[in-house]
């Protein structure tokens, strides 16, 4: 994601809380399951000024045992989501707490990796299965 200041986005809770928010309604689970990782690089000419810059998003979907969310589905739906409905969701997201003039677009996806887990869910020894879903977004704004 190009945005004016990199380092300012990569701080900026409610814009983070923004773009997990348009994941969220694209996959289909709660933004609650996703836990954005904000990257700031760029090449050195952006680098060189401190307020311009690229940011990359990747995240992590953590989709809980018991959940009524199907992880087959929501693998199904990051691998069939284009990047124009990744754009139209975040940008909505986003221009709801950042402004209209604060633009969005999806360049580019990674592939989907997922794993599933065993978590201890208490000393008695009951056990949850979850599954988490990798996947990385690279964003990039016009402004």
């Amino acid at each position: 994601m190009t945005v004016p200041d990199a380092a300012a986005f990569k701080a900026d809770t409610a814009a983070r809380k923004a773009v997990a928010e348009g994941i969220a309604g694209v996959v289909g689970v709660p933004s609650s399951y996703i836990t954005l990782i904000v990257t700031v690089g760029g090449s050195r000419r952006l680098a060189s000024n401190s307020s311009a810059g690229k940011v990359k998003v990747a995240y992590t979907i953590l989709v809980p045992a018991g959940s009524t969310v199907s992880t087959a589905a929501v693998k199904q739906n990051m691998e069939s989501a284009t990047l124009s409905a990744f754009t139209t969701a975040v940008q909505t997201k986003i221009t709801a707490v950042k402004g209209a003039s604060y633009k969005v677009t999806v360049n580019s996806k990674t592939p989907v990796t997922s794993s599933a887990m065993v978590v201890q869910a208490s000393s008695v020894g009951s056990v949850q299965a979850s599954i988490s879903i990798f996947f990385a977004v690279l964003l990039a704004a016009t402004y």
